[in-house]
């Protein structure tokens, strides 16, 4: 089975609504980054730049919304991997009986990624939508229930085009001593169009890198398995619980604890992503792994002078049939498959520029730090990382 999609965009909105004004939002913004990545047995300086653009159009006294994204990079690894995603979105939202506790909320999107030259064939477009629910029974309380649906054809690995859909379950509630807490569950499959793979040897990953050069792009690598045939599904159980704590008049904190538990199949093919590469969807499919992890967040917000966000993120990964490679891009001769260990920390410092002179614009400079540490049974995925991270933006 081969996806195929075309492109529509399309927003549905309720016949007879009365027309209010537009909103129109603009978010521009532009940086670059320092990486210093090492190795146990190298080590290499990285740069980066990134933009991106975010517009946004309301209108339906702010029941619905059509918007549209924009995000490119490059690297100065040798070699053409950049990246260009463009995103749209409509949203349409109706309240049931005139209380407004219950709101139905509708959404449509389509992705296109197109990637340079080394990575081409990783380019993918997409094609989805949804519908959700939530229900406020009393003050403080939200009920939230929604499913969605995704179609992607993957241009060069027809092995993951994919169809993938789930639903969700799960709570807010807002407490008198300003404490949020927010739970949710989800329960996620895919199918995928497959592929005849051979079980051993592994074959070394297309375009692998080696031990001469770890570059910026993935390769692909099959997962230890007799076969994949069309038709065949991976599924998922994701939750997450999380709480979230006012300090002070400015300041916060959050912690939150996620688990994915994977069951079925395995996706039919793997791409070796950069790093720093997580948890797109896609390329680092979380069908292949279960997981769990833990993200702590404090906030600042300093009068006149922006807002200091600090962070600390530790995750497990798992993977049920993935094998763990050596820096030839081999499976390794004791068969292990591959187990991941990420610690990550860091901070940020947004801090306006001329508000007092800038109007219904807002200028920002985005000042920042990331420290990671991946440790894995798979040579590739072996590094520490100091980034720095510097970046304008605009907003209106």
């Amino acid at each position: 089975m081969r996806v195929r999609l075309f492109v529509v965009p399309a927003l549905l909105v309720a016949g007879g609504a009365a027309r209010a004004r537009a909103q129109i939002s603009v978010d521009a913004r532009l940086g670059g980054a320092r990486d210093a990545l090492a190795w146990d047995d190298a080590a290499e300086d990285r740069l980066a730049a990134a933009g991106s653009l975010d517009a946004e159009y309301r209108f339906a006294a702010g029941r619905a919304a059509l918007s549209y994204a924009l995000d490119a990079a490059t690297y100065s690894t040798p070699g053409d991997w950049s990246t260009l995603r463009n995103d749209l979105v409509g949203t349409y939202r109706t309240d049931l009986g005139a209380s407004g506790r219950v709101r139905i909320l509708f959404d449509a999107g389509a992705t296109w990624t197109r990637n340079g030259d080394a990575w081409a064939a990783a380019g993918y477009r997409a094609l989805g939508g949804g519908v959700g629910a939530e229900y406020r029974p009393s003050g403080g309380v939200t009920l939230r229930v929604g499913y969605g649906v995704a179609a992607r054809d993957v241009s060069g690995v027809p092995e993951l085009d994919q169809v993938e859909q789930g639903g969700f379950v799960g709570a807010l509630v807002n407490l008198q001593t300003r404490t949020t807490l927010v739970g949710e569950i989800r329960l996620g499959g895919k199918s995928y169009a497959g592929a005849w793979l051979p079980v051993e040897p592994a074959s070394p990953p297309v375009s692998g890198r080696g031990h001469a050069s770890r570059g910026m792009g993935p390769t692909l690598r099959p997962p230890r398995l007799t076969a994949v045939r069309d038709g065949e599904h991976a599924g998922r159980v994701d939750w997450h619980v999380r709480l979230a704590q006012s300090l002070a008049d400015r300041t916060g904190l959050s912690v939150q604890y996620s688990a994915r538990h994977t069951f079925g199949e395995v996706p039919p093919v793997l791409v070796t992503t950069p790093a720093h590469f997580f948890d797109d969807g896609v390329y680092d499919d979380p069908f292949a792994s279960d997981a769990r992890g833990v993200m702590a967040t404090l906030k600042q917000v300093f009068e006149g002078a922006g807002v200091v966000q600090t962070w600390f993120g530790w995750q497990r990964r798992d993977y049920r049939a993935t094998p763990a490679l050596d820096l030839d891009g081999r499976a390794r001769p004791d068969g292990a498959l591959r187990e991941d260990r990420l610690w990550r920390a860091g901070a940020r410092w947004n801090v306006p520029l001329f508000p007092e002179r800038t109007g219904p614009w807002a200028l920002d400079l985005d000042l920042g730090y990331a420290f990671t540490r991946h440790r894995s049974s798979d040579a590739f995925y072996n590094y520490t990382s100091h980034a720095v991270t510097l970046a304008l933006s605009i907003a209106y």
